[in-house]
């Protein structure tokens, strides 16, 4: 029987399949997720649900979201931005103004962690300093 993961485990997760969002068709995400799962007997029902439905919303809301970074992110454009930076920005702020389960600081904590662990040395300030923003507005 696979042991139950943390809220940070499922995110990591969550992290890993949104990360392919920019190199597939929207419409592939699905099978994107299934891929994800097809050898995977580590998660259980309930954790394999719970990351497919966020990472689909995630994605349903993806255009969005990107245009609400783009506002953050003066001086970088979305497209232009590392990709692993972009997905846990995404991951952040589809948490923050979507998911009322997380509170805004735990999504920025682990967006910076993700950010350090599979971004460049400067992903964690660049990925604290947007979300810092996006916290601020998310307050008011």
């Amino acid at each position: 029987m696979a042991k139950k993961k943390s809220r940070t485990e499922l995110r990591e997760i969550i992290y890993l399949i949104l990360f392919r969002a920019d190199f597939v068709e929207p419409g592939e995400m699905a099978y994107q997720i299934r891929q994800f799962f097809i050898d995977e007997d580590e998660f259980t029902l309930e954790e394999t649900e719970y990351v497919s439905a966020k990472v689909l919303n995630i994605c349903n809301h993806i255009e969005e979201i990107d245009e609400k970074l783009a506002e953050y992110s003066v001086g970088w454009k979305v497209k232009r931005m590392n990709k692993s930076d972009l997905t846990a920005l995404r991951l952040a702020y589809y948490e923050i103004f979507y998911d009322d389960t997380v509170p805004a600081g735990a999504a920025i904590n682990e967006a910076v962690e993700l950010a350090k662990n599979y971004g460049t040395d400067s992903s964690g300030s660049f990925v604290n300093g947007i979300l810092a923003k996006v916290a601020a507005d998310a307050e008011h």
